[in-house]
Parts: C-alpha cells; sequence; structure tokens
C-alpha cells in the first residue's frame, strides 16, 4: 500500500492555486486567517476546524467545502486514488472510530464535501493507519466518566480531566474515554472522542414516553436513540452517547403500542441492555407485593419513610421486645418521673399566682426542670432507645424530684392561705395612682373614657388595643412611644414614621411632601412586597397599577397599565440606560464568567407567546449561530428564586403563582442566570480574528465563550456584538473585555 506523499489538503490547496494563477498562495495552519497583505484567491486551511478559507474581495470567507472523516474494519480492492467502486469492498462502514472492546478500527476514509458527510463509502479515499508512522497517530485516554460536554480534549482538558498517552500496551481497562487524532502531510486532524466504557453511578429511572412511534428492539441502535432523548429531557443535560448513562441505568419508554423496558449494564467485556428482572411501574404496591429480596441494599433509607396512620408501625413491626426484666424496670421508671413531674408542674403553678413563698418557688421551679428531663429520658429508655449509662442519669434525677416533693409539702395550708388576696382581683384603694405606678401590662381590657386621663401628654410605653372608640386624640407630640393599632395593621412611632399593612386604607386622596421629604416611602425587610400597586376595573381607560409622574420634565411611566403592556412610557421618553435580558438556565457545574457569550441549549419551559426559557451553554465554535447573549450574573439555585416567567402559568389577586409542571423537574437540577442580549454592555473578546476598531462586528471563537472579530461588515445570524471602541491585541489568545452593543435580540 503506498503512502501519500501529500494529504489530500494538500492536493486540495494547490488545485486552488494552479486554477487562480501562479500569484496565489495556500497556507496550512491551526487557528484562522488573520487580516493581513494577501492576494485574491489566497487560501488558507485551519486543520483543527476542518475549515478552508478563501480570500475574496478583500476579506476572508469560508469555502463551501470541509474534510469528513469515517472508519472501517476493512477494505479491499482500493483503486489507485485510495476509492473502491463497490459498497461490497468495505466493512464495518461507520463515524466510530473504535470497536465495542476499545480496539481502533485500521481504516480511516477521508472526503471533502459540503454541508453533511456523505454516507456512500466509495466517496472516500482510505487508508491503512496501521501502516502510518513519523508519529502520524496520537491517541491519548481519561479515566474521568463525565459527559463529552464536559470531558475536554488533551490539549483542552475539562475541568478535573487527566488525558495520559496511550502506551505500547494500548488503553488501559480503567479508560472511561479516547481521544485520538493523526497527522498527514504535516497537519493534525481535530481531536475525535470516543467512550470506552461507563461508570457504575447509573441514573435509578428513566421514564418516558414517545407518542408516535412503535416499540423498537431492547438494545437496538433505535431504542439507544430514544434513551439518549428520554435522558437528556429527564435531566436536562445534554448526553451524546448511552456511555454517558452509567451502568445500572433504567428506562422506561412508552410507545404507541406498548412499554419498553431495559437496564444498561457491563457482561462479558461487552455493553448490553437487558429487561429487568423486576419492575415497579406506576404508583401503588399491593400488599405483599414488596419483599425483602426485592430491595437492593441501601436503596430505602429512614428519610424515605413517611408513616401515617393508625398502627401504620408498631414495635412488633420491627421486631422490638416489649416485654422482660429490663423493659418492666424501664416502664415502671418512666411512670415514676411521669407523676413526679406532673405534680411539680401543679405546684409550681401554685407558686406563680402567689400562694406560697420565694424560697419554695425557687425549689419547684428546680424540682419542675429535673422531673420533665426524667420525663423525657426515662421515655426513651423504655423505648430502648438509651444507653445504660443513661439509665442511671433516671435514676438520680428521679431522687432529686422525690426531694423536691418533699420539700413542696412544706408549705402548710395557713402559709398559703395568708399570701392569697383574692382570686385574679388586684384592689387599688385610694383616689391617687402615683407616677409610674401602673405598668403598661398592668390595665387588661376595659375602657378608658375620654374624660379619666386628663392632661395633653401620655409619655413612655405603647397605648394597645383593639380600638379607640368616639372622640379625638389629639396633643403636641407623642413622646417615645408608638400608637398601635390593630396589632401592627397601622403604627406610628416617636419620628412621626407611618407604617400601614396591606387593606387598612381605602380610598385615600394622597400622601404629599412640600418640605424636600419623600411623599410615600415603602419598605419590607422581610419576604413580602414593598409596594403593591393593583387595579382590577378593567382594561380600558385609567385603571393603571402604578403611575410615576414628573410634571417639571414632562416624563410619565406606567407599572401595569390598561393596555396590556408590563411597562409602558406614555410621554414616549424612553428606557434609559437601557440594557436588555433574558431568563436562562445553566447545568449547576456550568463555570462560565460575566462576558461570556452563551448559545441556546434546551427548551425547558414555555408559558404563553411570550415566555421562554432555555439551559444555556457557553459557545464553543467559530461563527456559532445559536449564540442568545452574553452571561451577565448568577442568581443561583432555581429552587431559591423568584419563580421566571416562563414557569409562571398565571397568578391569583393576591399575586401567588400557579407554576407550569416544569418546574418541579427543574427547580433542583438548574441555577437562574441572567443573559444580556440588546443594549448596551460588555463583551469578553480574543485576538483570533484581529484588532478591533469602533464598528467591527463580532462572533463566537475557537475558544469557550470568547468572541472575535467578524470576517466582514454585514450583520447576520451569527452576528453577537457591535464594539464600541479601538483594541489591539499582543497575541490572537490574548483575551480583553470590550465596550460593545448586543445584536443577539
Amino acid at each position: 500500500m503506498a503512502v501519500i506523499s501529500e494529504t489530500e489538503l494538500q492536493r486540495r490547496l494547490r488545485n486552488l492555486e494552479n486554477a487562480t494563477g501562479s500569484s496565489t498562495v495556500g497556507n496550512v495552519s491551526g487557528d484562522d486567517p488573520l487580516d493581513g497583505d494577501y492576494n485574491e484567491g489566497d487560501t488558507w486551511f485551519n486543520a483543527t476546524t476542518g475549515n478552508l478559507w478563501i480570500f475574496s474581495g478583500g476579506v476572508w470567507q469560508i469555502a463551501p467545502e470541509k474534510l469528513y472523516i469515517r472508519y472501517a474494519d476493512s477494505v479491499v480492492n482500493i483503486g489507485l486514488n485510495n476509492t473502491v467502486s463497490s459498497q461490497s469492498d468495505i466493512t464495518g462502514f461507520s463515524i466510530e472510530a473504535f470497536l465495542t472492546d476499545g480496539s481502533q478500527k485500521p481504516w480511516r476514509g477521508l472526503w471533502w464535501g459540503a454541508g453533511v458527510a456523505s454516507t456512500d463509502s466509495t466517496d472516500y479515499e482510505w487508508f491503512d493507519v496501521t501502516d502510518l508512522s513519523n508519529n502520524q497517530l496520537e491517541r491519548y485516554w481519561a479515566n474521568a466518566s463525565a459527559r463529552l460536554t464536559e470531558i475536554g480534549t488533551p490539549d483542552r482538558p475539562g475541568i478535573g480531566v487527566t488525558w495520559t498517552l496511550v502506551g505500547a500496551g494500548g488503553v488501559p481497562s480503567g479508560a472511561y474515554w479516547v481521544a485520538e487524532r493523526f497527522q498527514a502531510g504535516g497537519l493534525w486532524t481535530p481531536w475525535s472522542l470516543y467512550p470506552v466504557q461507563a461508570d457504575n453511578t447509573g441514573i435509578p429511572f428513566i421514564r418516558y414516553t414517545k407518542s408516535g412511534f412503535n416499540m423498537p428492539v431492547l438494545g437496538s441502535a433505535t431504542w439507544i436513540t430514544d434513551v439518549i432523548e428520554a435522558a437528556s429531557i429527564q435531566t436536562g443535560l445534554v448526553f451524546s452517547n448511552q456511555k454517558e448513562l452509567g451502568y445500572g441505568t433504567v428506562v422506561v419508554i412508552e410507545y404507541d403500542n406498548g412499554k419498553v423496558a431495559g437496564q444498561y449494564i457491563r457482561q462479558s467485556g461487552v455493553d448490553v441492555w437487558v429487561a429487568p428482572s423486576q419492575l415497579i411501574d406506576g404508583d401503588v404496591i399491593v400488599d405483599g407485593s414488596l419483599t425483602a429480596d426485592h430491595l437492593q441494599a441501601n436503596t430505602i433509607g429512614a428519610s424515605k419513610l413517611i408513616i401515617t396512620g393508625v398502627d401504620s408501625v408498631t414495635y412488633t413491626t420491627v421486631g422490638a421486645d416489649a416485654s422482660g426484666s429490663a423493659a418492666t424496670a424501664q416502664s415502671t421508671a418512666a411512670a415514676d418521673a411521669t407523676a413526679k413531674a406532673n405534680l411539680a408542674q401543679v405546684t409550681a403553678s401554685a407558686y406563680a399566682d402567689g400562694i406560697v413563698t420565694a424560697e419554695e418557688a425557687r425549689a419547684i421551679a428546680d424540682a419542675t426542670a429535673k422531673a420533665n428531663l426524667a420525663q423525657v429520658t426515662a421515655s426513651a429508655y423504655a423505648d430502648g432507645i438509651v444507653t445504660v449509662e443513661e439509665a442511671r442519669a433516671i435514676a438520680d434525677a428521679t431522687a432529686k424530684a422525690n426531694a423536691a416533693e418533699t420539700a413542696a409539702n412544706l408549705a402548710t395550708a395557713q402559709e398559703l392561705a395568708a399570701n392569697v388576696y383574692s382570686s385574679g382581683t388586684t384592689t387599688i384603694d385610694g383616689g391617687k395612682i402615683t407616677t409610674n405606678t401602673i405598668l403598661a401590662g398592668s390595665i387588661i381590657a376595659g375602657t378608658i373614657t375620654g374624660w379619666t386621663i386628663n392632661g395633653n401628654t401620655i409619655i413612655g410605653g405603647t397605648i394597645t388595643g383593639g380600638a379607640i372608640s368616639g372622640g379625638t386624640i389629639t396633643g403636641g407630640a407623642i413622646s417615645g412611644g408608638t400608637i398601635n393599632i390593630n396589632s401592627g395593621a397601622f403604627e406610628v412611632n416617636g419620628s412621626g414614621v407611618c407604617w400601614v399593612r396591606q387593606g387598612i386604607f381605602g380610598g385615600v386622596g394622597s400622601f404629599a411632601s412640600t418640605s424636600g421629604y419623600t411623599g410615600l416611602y415603602s419598605q419590607n425587610t422581610s419576604t413580602g412586597i414593598a409596594l403593591w400597586g393593583q387595579a382590577t376595573g378593567g382594561t380600558g381607560g385609567g385603571n393603571h397599577g402604578l403611575r410615576g409622574q414628573n410634571t417639571v420634565g414632562g416624563s410619565s411611566g406606567l407599572v401595569g397599565p390598561a393596555n396590556a403592556f408590563d411597562f409602558y412610557a406614555e410621554s414616549g421618553g424612553g428606557y434609559g440606560p437601557f440594557t436588555g435580558s433574558h431568563d436562562a438556565l445553566t447545568s449547576l457545574t456550568s463555570s462560565s464568567i460575566n462576558g461570556d457569550i452563551m448559545v441556546d441549549g434546551v427548551n425547558v419551559c414555555r408559558s404563553g407567546l411570550s415566555n421562554t426559557i432555555f439551559e444555556v451553554v457557553p459557545s464553543s465554535t467559530p461563527n456559532q449561530k445559536g449564540a442568545i447573549g452574553i452571561y451577565a450574573g448568577f442568581q443561583g439555585l432555581l429552587a431559591d428564586q423568584y419563580e421566571p416567567a416562563a414557569f409562571v402559568a398565571s397568578r391569583d389577586e393576591d399575586g401567588v403563582p400557579n407554576l407550569m409542571p416544569e418546574w418541579d423537574s427543574a427547580k433542583d437540577i438548574y441555577n437562574l442566570v441572567k443573559v444580556n442580549a440588546l443594549g448596551e454592555g460588555q463583551i469578553n473578546i480574543i485576538g483570533e480574528g484581529g484588532d478591533l476598531v469602533a464598528g467591527d462586528l463580532i462572533v463566537t471563537s475557537s475558544t469557550t465563550g470568547k468572541g472575535m472579530k467578524q470576517a466582514d461588515d454585514i450583520v447576520r445570524s451569527n452576528t453577537v456584538a457591535k464594539v464600541r471602541e479601538a483594541v489591539t491585541f499582543t497575541t490572537p489568545t490574548e483575551e480583553r473585555q470590550v465596550a460593545c452593543v448586543y445584536l443577539c435580540g
């Protein structure tokens, strides 16, 4: 087999040079071309991405053709151009470079074309990779079981991932991923990554409905494709291969004509799908149907059991012994401690009413605390919960309770009677109450009429009550106290600050200020809403939630207006400064930073015509069309945040949301973030596309999350932003945060 001296890539470049004249130049690099002194028709091949660039009209443009690579187990009857005439000459034609046992397929095919890779194996030029020399093949392995989106490459490994060069012994048994690339004619291809085995932390249960399709064969290519789709939708993560799910994963998919259930396992060194031996697929477990041999070890913890109903679980259910001398002694001790504790509690109540002396009160308080402790501890001991040492503590507490009981009996009937005035009554015999002799808590219920309190000032304390009936409270000041009506519904403190709870005022004309103070200020230091404006009179006229107006500047805006907008600038003055942002979701392991370009992943939820929310990921390839905006802030776990509009089906009159069904499955697996899409801001850019001048357009680059200069000045579907300042880069990989106007929409 002859080994070509130049790759198909070099040959294509030479053909292009010959077609455009001797003045053109062909370039090969691992990067995209930069601005410079080039001639019409010059070519530049990026061996990393497989893109061919042509210099035309003063700018670099990507050619419509691209390199595609496929693999085969064997190839026979190869012609002079390394092609075959019949598909039957090729066995094992596949996009996968490795067999199921992890060994490499010996044949590699190259095809240069546009759009989607050809599925006709006769279109490819075939080469025996076992004949390659001079380090023309590089292979690395990783022992991390991360997903494809997290594993990275040997050049740029993912977080916590280590790539190791494959030695003479081949791929080790501990490898989860293999990466390979080859060199021909001095050029390296992009890395190709393949999972070779899964870990043992599979997804416990995936349930999915696929309407419009009939059941496939368990383990078939169609089944595996459906499983990856089901796992991605249920978890919100991106899966590319069944190995990323993990061994032990159980999947049930319901089709139009029935259900297919399968468990993913490793059997005799081969990945297979088998039917689960026992599967509970429903909401009811029939009495006696779930026995010990049906439960895997450690699968049901104590926190997973919710016990309700009469006699749901008793001591006999778990095999506890309720008889025997130890149990009897413990039960007796508990009963004795309970009786003494009850006695101590009753006596202590009498002391609190002033029936006995202070010394006796202290004795009873001590006895009560010790007896209560004895009762609780003895109850636990009777249930077999505490140890022998704790039993000694019970005995000590019981003895002390007995001593307290004896001390309490020393209070004679004569001593008790001498301290009693009359039940629940204190008599004030006289016409004068001196200053500060009646405290605020001493006047309970009843009425203080208008002629009872003489004077212009009530100093200190608080006046509380359900109502102040009749008349007027007048005076020059409220000094050092608070007017508090209806448990804080309306309150005025000594500084003149008025606090009003919802529902107190109706039809109030205005809160006004003419001396430089705030006319109306509302504050909430807890979790509620500080200021609520609600209009329920209809959708016409002036039935708005809130209006903010400045009669001097002529500006006016509405919140919750009658014309179905959320906000409305009724003066036409607009919004400023303006930056428009989207709600978005990221995985719990995402590590994006402010200024990075984000692209849409999976649509997680939608509500009505105007609200959708997506999982977003950092951009990863040049000129990516899915860019939705710029990462602008991490807010936290979705479950802990105010519900984004896309998850809200409706709200009641108190603002309480009726949430979409997707909320429950999403709230604990996503973080809520903000993504800037319109208006002004900044963006992270590298020098891959060249230096910047104000007005240059930005697209995604080959560096994760970073932008670069667009090759032309036409706003396209992949344009992300327009810069507002000039920047000079020292290297193609230098990163700068640049002022811009966002164009993502």
